[in-house]
């Protein structure tokens, strides 16, 4: 059953647990004469961000993520500096029993372990000088994610150059998990 909610900061706008989101019927200013009209709301139009595929819709004049305002208002959990994840991988599919709020490295992790992301892409492992702790990044935009540069990874594990921000780092089997065998 379709249930819809206010939109929290943007005044005259409902969302939907189905990811759609509405305006509210209101009264419109007609320029400076102090006139208004009656304008009824509308589903508002969706459309997809060219470079990561979400689903954007244009509050108040600003761009939205549809994924976001559909957590805020269904899914419990919010903290600051969490994401929010589509379970089922689907950029598009903004239900909010498709939604939860994870944080980056769980958001990152559910990319590559139950949606084969980038089967293509390059383990590393980095090796802290001082202490010689090992962690094992699924990949190097794993690690550029975590503040590391994918250049200097790679001069380091090609032995171009011996370390990158006080770590050693080698290229991993591809074939490893969180750094253990498959």
């Amino acid at each position: 059953m379709k249930t819809w909610k206010l939109v929290n900061e943007y005044d005259g706008y409902e969302v939907s647990n189905t990811g759609e989101i509405r305006s509210l019927d209101r009264m419109v200013s007609l320029g400076r004469c102090g006139k208004q009209r009656f304008q009824k709301g509308a589903t508002l139009k969706q459309w997809a961000a060219k470079n990561t595929g979400y689903m954007q819709v244009d509050l108040s004049g600003k761009r939205m993520l549809v994924h976001r305002i559909v957590a805020m208002a269904f899914c419990d959990g919010f903290n600051e500096g969490l994401e929010v994840n589509h379970k089922n991988g689907i950029r598009s599919d903004n239900r909010s029993d498709n939604l939860e709020w994870v944080t980056p490295s769980e958001n990152l992790k559910h990319s590559f372990e139950k949606l084969d992301r980038n089967k293509h892409v390059t383990p590393v492992i980095a090796t802290n000088i001082e202490s010689n702790e090992e962690i094992y990044f699924p990949s190097m935009q794993a690690a550029k994610e975590c503040g590391f540069t994918k250049s200097e990874i790679c001069n380091c594990a090609k032995g171009k150059k011996k370390t990158h921000k006080g770590f050693y780092w080698r290229y991993a089997d591809p074939r490893m998990i969180g750094g253990k065998a498959a």
